[in-house]
């Protein structure tokens, strides 16, 4: 199971029926999403970017 997410290049999961905080907590994930893009977090997840020390 482990291979097929490492290989995905988008994982969607569903979690349940919305409740009233779920627009707030999809927002703060879009939030942290966004900071991580924009530090360079993806290259850890690409082994083509990641440097030798980085392994």
């Amino acid at each position: 199971m482990g291979e097929i997410y490492s290989l995905a290049s988008l994982v969607l999961i569903w979690l349940g029926p919305a409740s009233a905080d779920s627009g707030w907590f999809i927002e703060k994930m879009h939030a942290v999403a966004t900071m991580a893009h924009e530090g360079g977090v993806g290259r850890y997840f690409d082994h083509g970017k990641r440097t030798e020390d980085e392994y």
